[in-house]
């Protein structure tokens, strides 16, 4: 599962921040069960201004079985 795109095959780069719902639906999860592995530390994200935004990256390597810390 490959959460950044190919930057070759679009011209937009690829997101670094995602919503809890983007998230989800990239894993297969609600937003509420992303918000609980970002509370146990399984999920690293960032509060900009009111919203929480989980870093691509760390979706990407928690699909792989990893834990993104």
């Amino acid at each position: 599962m490959n959460i950044c795109r190919d930057e070759a095959a679009s011209s937009k780069p690829a997101p670094l921040l995602l919503s809890l719902a983007e998230a989800g639906r990239l894993l297969g999860l609600s937003s509420a069960t992303i918000r609980r592995r970002i509370n146990d530390g399984s999920l690293t994200s960032v509060q900009i201004g009111g919203r929480r935004l989980v870093h691509a990256a760390a979706v990407e390597k928690l699909a792989r079985g990893g834990t993104a810390e």
